[in-house]
């Protein structure tokens, strides 16, 4: 079972992408991954490292925290 704050990040990842109208495969490319790569991420099956998420980051124009901050359940 993943870690809930690996779960949570991973969905973090989800949303932005989402927000930025953004495929897997484009972000994969954008960064130097596949998109099964991020499928992965965003499932929780596969950890994001801190160099990893600093990219995301940087390529979404959001902070590193707005991956951290909880995700609101119902």
């Amino acid at each position: 079972m993943a870690n809930p704050i690996d779960v949570n990040v991973g969905t973090r990842l989800r949303i932005a992408r989402h927000m930025s109208s953004l495929s897997q495969e484009t972000l994969g490319t954008a960064v130097g991954l596949t998109f099964e790569q991020i499928q992965e991420y965003e499932r929780s099956s596969k950890r994001i490292g801190k160099s990893r998420l600093y990219q995301f980051a940087e390529f979404s124009n959001l902070a590193v925290w707005f991956f951290l901050k909880k995700c609101r359940t119902k």
